[in-house]
């Protein structure tokens, strides 16, 4: 069985994403010089979203800057990169502070949403380049000033919940859309509206394996007779 968490999804429930959100933590990425409004409305807009905002003005000093970008972008669930004219400084990498929290956030699999100023006429060449690259790989849209960007980023938290409450699964031939996937350390409870054809294939994956902790169960509804 595979489930995708990345395919669009209908609007979760407002009481089961806030919950799920209450659990993320969203790392805010940018070259501080140029968006520090954008910063201040996108940490705001997540906390009333519920989540928590993890960003540089609030980490802790003890390590070096360079330590510091990538312990909080672990400590992360969710990646928002703000990118507007500037790049950043570049370290011993060859990449801005930006580009290697990007890059880290990448490696651990981490879900990913970029946004890039819509009038950025001064905009550097790496910036340009570090942005095209990331168009072809992630969600990325242009915000017109920080009140726009902080609508964005709540919509997105939120298309984010729907696709880690209620994702496409593909099981054999079929595929249908999961209400809940429940992602326990010793289980995947999985709860979805199906017709008779895929709760029988749900129920036949789950019953042949002898020794299989798979288990099925499905209420069958009935017509109601005139």
């Amino acid at each position: 069985m595979e489930i995708d968490l990345t395919a669009a999804a209908r609007r979760a429930d407002p009481e089961a994403a806030r919950a799920w959100l209450s659990d993320q933590r969203v790392f805010i990425s940018s070259a501080m010089a140029d968006t520090a409004h954008e910063r201040r409305a996108v940490a705001a807009a997540v906390e009333e979203e519920g989540a928590r905002p993890v960003w540089f003005e609030e980490l802790g000093r003890d390590a070096r800057a360079e330590e510091a970008y990538l312990v909080g972008v672990d400590s992360a669930t969710i990646y928002i990169g703000i990118l507007n004219e500037v790049y950043g400084t570049m370290l011993e990498t060859g990449f801005s502070p930006t580009e290697t929290e990007y890059m880290r956030a990448r490696e651990r699999g981490q879900r990913v949403a970029v946004y890039a100023a819509a009038a950025a006429p001064e905009r550097e060449g790496h910036l340009r380049r570090f942005i095209d690259r990331i168009r072809v790989f992630v969600t990325t849209e242009d915000y017109n000033d920080a009140n726009d960007l902080a609508r964005r980023v709540r919509r997105r938290l939120h298309e984010l919940a729907a696709e880690a409450l209620a994702p496409w699964v593909k099981l054999g031939d079929y595929v249908f859309r999961a209400d809940l996937i429940d992602d326990r350390d010793d289980a995947v409870l999985l709860h979805a509206r199906a017709n008779d054809d895929v709760a029988y294939a749900i129920r036949a994956a789950a019953w042949p394996a002898v020794g299989s902790r798979a288990r099925a169960a499905y209420v069958r509804r009935r017509r109601p007779r005139w």
